[in-house]
């Protein structure tokens, strides 16, 4: 089993929070090779926007604590505590968001990941032949009637501007919560 680092952006980080988000769909770069994401049971640890926020926790009783705040939904994981632990809500609400350095999720380091996913299964299709269900489960929020029309355009707001026109092969990646 290996493990691979993964990026999602602050909505679909929301979706795997959510539980909504069981699939995702990835570029084939070279047909007949087999998926840089891994294969089946392989792990990948998610990649999101994150920032330093030991600064938040300065006159405490902590030695140097390693305090990781995360874009996506404003919540925190102090790392050097044993076991890691939540920040919880009550000292989030007190903290200035906007002052936070957000870091690109390419910068996330693997110790600083809260989300694990193991691979349940890889294939490659075209793009458009996703179905419905399997566009509900690339996380579909339900702001438009059709689950394979907000993909569409999910897609095109993601990878460019008719990219899902040019239907091109792609990883159908499903997933599940790693412990």
């Amino acid at each position: 089993m290996k493990e691979r680092p993964i990026l999602f952006s602050a909505p679909m980080v929301r979706a795997l929070l959510a539980g909504t988000k069981t699939q995702t769909r990835r570029l084939v770069a070279e047909p007949h090779r087999s998926s840089r994401y891994g294969q089946l049971g392989d792990r990948l640890w998610v990649r999101e926007t994150w920032g330093a926020a030991d600064r938040f926790y300065e006159g405490h009783d902590l030695d140097e604590p390693r305090v990781v705040a995360y874009r996506a939904d404003r919540s925190a994981i102090q790392w050097d505590a044993e076991p890691p632990r939540k920040i919880p809500a009550c000292d989030l609400n007190t903290w200035n968001w906007d002052s936070i350095k957000w870091k690109p999720s390419i910068f996330m380091p693997r110790w600083a990941s809260r989300i694990t996913l193991e691979i349940t299964e890889m294939r490659t299709q075209r793009l458009q032949d996703i179905s419905a269900d399997d566009a509900k489960a690339e996380g579909f929020d339900g702001s438009v009637f059709d689950a394979v029309h907000w993909y569409s355009m999910l897609w095109d707001q993601i990878n460019g501007p008719g990219s899902w026109k040019s239907n091109p092969w792609a990883w159908a990646i499903s997933f599940r919560r790693a412990p």
